[in-house]
């Protein structure tokens, strides 16, 4: 049993997979999925989808969290990497999967994960671009 809660071998728990679309370092994206992972683990049992790795010091933390899997590279493989996500949420039967990422890709992690049959399927998006001047400038100004 990992510190956050249950392990693989508790199957009468909820599933839930926490996907990171880019490298997990020591940023606000990860630090965020730790969060979510965290709370989730107190009643789910939680598992993580990486495209892309982490950094040595993020790994024991999911580990201690929930099941880590490593899927082909997101960015070099894409097709190859949608074929494996779908096939690990059937295969492990996760119902809720939690996609984090920066951008509109995001919409190739939830067909994938529908593919794979979860019924709970949610983004976060962590990119906030704003430049100005705007368009929308005058528009809140106002």
């Amino acid at each position: 049993m990992g510190y956050y809660g249950a392990k693989e071998g508790q199957s009468a728990m909820k599933k839930v997979l926490l996907i990171a679309t880019t490298r997990l370092t020591m940023d606000g994206l990860t630090e965020i999925l730790l969060r979510v992972a965290r709370i989730a683990a107190r009643e789910y049992l939680v598992g993580f989808a990486l495209g892309e790795g982490c950094s040595a010091d993020i790994q024991p933390q999911l580990e201690a969290i929930g099941s880590v899997y490593q899927l082909p590279s997101r960015k070099k493989k894409l097709p190859c990497y949608m074929a494996a996500l779908a096939a690990l949420v059937k295969k492990k039967g996760y119902e809720v999967v939690h996609i984090h990422g920066n951008s509109a890709t995001m919409a190739f992690d939830l067909l994938a994960v529908w593919a794979g049959g979860a019924t709970v399927r949610i983004t976060h998006c962590h990119c906030l671009l704003y430049t100005s001047p705007s368009p929308r400038d005058g528009l809140l100004s106002r």
